[in-house]
């Protein structure tokens, strides 16, 4: 679990690019007198990660509007603003996706947590949850408050059942789409479910967790909660129809995830975390596939020192990073929706017999993608191979009776996703007939 030190450390994390899925494509000679080498065993298509691009950044360290220091959670709000836990100024900061200050929560104001008579106003807020009417912040020291959207304190606890079951340093809050919130319980290894009112419901709990930094809840009801210190995430499924019992459902780790300490999903189901471990950006699919990895330590653009909180716009599906230690807000945006096409095997055929391509696509935005072959010689098609529909992701072969002359040419894959994205690299191989 990350702590609170002085602002005068920087931590240090390394950057790696990620793409998509892949589909190969390698051709085999299979008639008499014609010969080519087998392509090795295809146990598995080159992985192609995505790959995301710098937009732009705000955010400076200090205390005026707009500025941040040890900024924490970041998340949207219904209104398409951002709510930035700005923890070392002890609030929480409203802005538009340019960074325009808009408003501020929690300065001066409840809740009273009852450590001293002048114990007014949040302490260390660090994680920020936002509903169709409230603002759910939770504090580092203490517990969680709840807010109007126009910054009116509303209430607070301080655990299920104070004094004897309390939160122990809370960080991460996620909303659902009831108006429920679910707060990381850090250091009691647990998360724990408050109803729209600010009633507990719940805790959701496995030996399997053992220090839950950041919290997020899919439009199914699934919570997913991230796990700095176990490097994992995990996924709770609701086990009734009163969401009052979740059990563990999938768990996410496999050598993509090393430090996890911040948590979004997409309108997909992609899950999104701020990896200290690693230093970087970490984006997986629905079903835990690495889909993306970026990040380089430093200050630069698209450089991180301590990534503690992350976001998606719902209406760009831009990606805003919060940098802790640089004390600002980097935007990404994907930049290569597409798939990808290999081809992986130099082939000879003579004029009338048989050559079989052995090829694949990238998975991308879609399962299957309409595929052909084309050879060409210099600039012009001298062939073209309608191969259709094909699944995406999976090594496939098509069988073709060479009609060519004698001569050099190219083959290539050229592939179209279901969602219209043309690849955005196309594999290509030489073609000898004899």
């Amino acid at each position: 679990m990350h702590q609170h030190p002085p602002r005068a450390g920087k931590f240090a994390h390394t950057t790696v690019r990620k793409p998509l899925i892949a589909l190969v494509l390698v051709a085999l000679v299979a008639a008499a007198g014609a010969f080519c080498a087998q392509p090795a065993a295809a146990a598995a298509l080159p992985q192609y990660l995505q790959t995301y691009q710098y937009v732009s950044q705000f955010g400076s360290q200090g205390p005026s509007a707009g500025q941040f220091d040890f900024l924490s959670q970041i998340t949207f709000g219904p209104n398409g603003h951002l709510y930035v836990a700005d923890t070392h100024n002890l609030r929480i900061q409203e802005l538009t996706t340019s960074g325009t200050w808009v408003s501020t929560i929690g300065v001066s104001s409840g809740p009273f947590w009852g450590h001293g008579p002048n114990d007014l106003g949040l302490d260390q807020p660090e994680g920020v949850a936002v509903s169709t009417d409230r603002v759910w912040i939770t504090d580092y020291n203490t517990g969680l408050a709840w807010f109007g959207l126009n910054g009116a304190y509303q209430g607070m606890s301080l655990g299920p059942n104070p004094p004897s079951d309390i939160f122990a340093l809370p960080q991460g809050a996620g909303v659902d789409n009831h108006g429920n919130v679910y707060v990381a319980d850090g250091n009691n290894d647990r998360v724990l479910k408050y109803d729209p009112t600010g009633a507990f419901v719940c805790q959701i709990k496995d030996a399997a967790v053992s220090k839950p930094a950041a919290v997020a809840v899919d439009a199914a009801g699934k919570v997913y909660v991230a796990d700095d210190i176990g490097g994992q995430i995990f996924r709770f499924s609701p086990s009734n129809s009163a969401g009052t019992a979740y059990g563990l459902s999938a768990t996410w780790s496999a050598g993509d995830l090393s430090g996890p300490a911040s948590i979004a999903l997409d309108s997909a189901g992609n899950v999104y975390t701020g990896d200290n471990g690693l230093g970087q950006v970490v984006k997986l699919s629905p079903s835990g596939e690495l889909l993306a990895k970026w990040g380089s330590p430093g200050t630069g653009d698209g450089q991180f020192t301590y990534v503690l909180g992350v976001a998606v716009d719902p209406a760009t599906g831009y990606l805003f990073v919060g940098d802790r230690d640089a004390d600002r807000i980097q935007t990404f945006r994907l930049m290569d929706l597409g798939p990808m096409t290999y081809a992986s095997a130099n082939l000879k055929v003579a004029k009338g017999k048989a050559v079989t391509f052995t090829y694949g696509v990238s998975e991308d935005v879609s399962a299957t993608a309409t595929a052909s072959i084309q050879i060409k010689k210099g600039t012009t098609t001298k062939s073209t191979i309608s191969l259709g529909l094909v699944d995406c992701g999976s090594w496939l072969t098509e069988k073709w009776t060479c009609t060519l002359a004698k001569g050099s040419y190219l083959w290539y894959v050229y592939a179209t996703d279901q969602a219209g994205h043309d690849q955005v690299l196309v594999g290509s191989k030489s073609l000898t007939v004899k």
